[in-house]
């Protein structure tokens, strides 16, 4: 199958790809496509840590919540596989921007320069909408976003999509939502608010063409439970959309309709015939809800997941092998095609279902066939399944004591001036404290045990009534001595002989009470 385990040395997280068996396209023109897993990733609609490697144009959230003011350049916005994006140069120093047609065109550039890609986003005079285009070195052309099928926006902004998608199918654009679905748009005067905007097709100079289909969410199948009523009654929008569909394999050079596609992949959330699978969801059937549906609010709106991939179905649309039988399938979509699409290979997926999380336990691949000229059911023939098995998050239920010494220490009222730091960058919390005018640090060996205390070299003068504090400034995992109290705000950095180093004022700090008993500093 073409697994591959991989780790972060930066992190200490373990990685896991799954190629999917994607039929090769026209001169090997084709979207390549894989299953990831990443130990420190978060959940998503292949289960816990796993990811599909579809890149996309999102703003960062690593500092706060967007602010969406485009004009005033408030965002940074991402790349996947590339470093932030900066705005692109002209020899003169200005922004590199130019006119084409009814488009203003801004040039982006990694922070990193690596790819040599021409990154480009295009906004129109007109509508106001954007969108992106990635022209690679080797001349293929990606365009992210073009309509709004393709985009996550916070479904109560101006010019949101009023409706929602057939389940399982394409997002179909326009019409009046159904309960739950996304909100009615809101002040038109304003701006739509974009999150993210999604692959939407890829183009070589050869005329070859990747097409890409999401499907939008709904509340179709969720429990009836209390947490959902306010989503069931839209009074509380939430958006979402999954990779559904990608055609490629054009025969018709440059054909963006996907009408000419022989190939084409198919995600099955649970609304397709198990036996009978055709590119289309079965009439009869909606797509499944999973039981630990969950939301993520890092765009300043609700992303709501309620689905799980059940599997990845791969068709061919070749007149040699199928009959010209159309039932099942979207008949807007069929006369086009050169033959009904046939199951050739599919990747099933199988999980760990329960309402905490869900986890991925197995990956299947088969190989399908069906007779000429037949329109029975599909034989098929499995690969043996790869199994995954998790660690279990386990609490230490035994008390343990400290040692004697330490534990008159940490009970005392005199820890009052002792501060729990990681001062070597161990991970274990040491304890420091200032005696006679010195610092003393007790290293922590593990296990409830303290080395003795050691008085570092020496200590920087600080004004009388401020308690200076040891944090990590730079993200460097060395040590600062910070005061933060007016009148003189700033920091000593700590040095390889133990000492620290002169003192550095802040050129700037927020005015707060920095005595504040409910202040605390977080790492976003």
């Amino acid at each position: 199958m073409g697994e591959a385990f991989r780790v972060a040395p930066a992190t200490g997280t373990g990685g896991f790809d799954i190629p999917l068996p994607l039929t090769p396209g026209r001169q090997g023109f084709g979207p390549s496509l894989s299953l990831s897993y990443d130990s420190g990733a978060g959940n998503g609609p292949f289960g816990l840590g796993w990811q599909l490697s579809v890149p996309a144009i999102t703003r960062k959230t690593d500092k706060g919540v967007p602010r969406y003011d485009d004009a005033g350049d408030s965002d940074i916005f991402l790349l996947s596989g590339f470093e932030e994006l900066v705005p692109s140069l002209s020899a003169d120093g200005t922004l590199d921007e130019f006119a084409s047609g009814d488009h203003e065109v801004r040039r982006y550039r990694p922070r990193l320069e690596g790819a040599y890609a021409r990154i480009e986003r295009w906004r129109s005079r007109t509508t106001d909408e954007v969108h992106w285009r990635v022209t690679t070195r080797d001349n293929v052309n990606h365009v992210y976003g073009a309509s709004q099928e393709a985009q996550i926006a916070d479904p109560s902004s101006p010019g949101a999509p009023g409706g929602t998608s057939a389940p399982g199918g394409m997002s179909a654009p326009g019409g009046m939502s159904a309960p739950g679905g996304m909100s009615a748009p809101g002040d038109t005067s304003l701006p739509r608010r974009v999150y993210s905007w999604l692959l939407e097709r890829s183009e070589d100079d050869r005329g070859n063409m990747i097409l890409y289909g999401y499907v939008e969410e709904d509340l179709a199948n969720t429990l009836p439970a209390l947490y959902e009523d306010a989503r069931r009654r839209g009074l509380a929008p939430f958006t979402n959309r999954y990779l559904k569909r990608v055609l490629y394999g054009n025969t018709v050079p440059g054909d963006a309709s996907g009408a000419s596609c022989v190939l084409e992949l198919v995600f099955d959330y649970g609304e397709h015939d198990p036996a009978q699978p055709t590119p289309d969801p079965a009439p009869d059937r909606s797509w499944r809800a999973r039981p630990d549906s969950f939301s993520q609010y890092r765009a300043g709106f609700e992303l709501r997941t309620h689905r799980l991939c059940q599997r990845v179905l791969m068709f061919h649309g070749f007149q040699e092998l199928g009959p010209e039988a159309t039932t099942g399938l979207d008949p807007d979509r069929v006369p086009a095609r050169s033959a009904v699409p046939t199951l050739v290979r599919s990747v099933d997926l199988t999980y760990d279902e329960n309402p905490s999380l869900s986890r991925l336990v197995s990956v299947t691949h088969k190989g399908y066939l069906r007779p000429a000229g037949s329109t029975g059911p599909y034989t098929f023939k499995a690969f043996p399944p790869v199994e995954f098995g998790y660690t279990k998050a386990s609490a230490q239920r035994q008390v343990k004591q400290l040692d004697p010494d330490m534990a008159e220490v940490l009970s005392s009222r005199t820890f009052e001036g002792h501060q729990w730091v990681d001062l070597e960058g161990e991970g274990l919390p040491g304890v420091l404290s200032e005696q006679g005018g010195a610092l003393v640090y007790q290293r922590n060996e593990g296990g409830g045990h303290f080395a003795p205390p050691r008085r570092l070299r020496d200590r920087p003068v600080i004004a009388a009534g401020i308690s200076p504090q040891i944090l990590d400034l730079g993200g460097d995992g060395q040590r600062d001595l910070v005061q933060f109290a007016p009148p003189v705000a700033g920091y000593h950095a700590r040095t390889e002989d133990d000492g620290w180093g002169p003192f550095i004022p802040f050129a700037s700090q927020p005015n707060i009470d920095w005595n504040d008993p409910n202040l605390r500093f977080i790492d976003r």
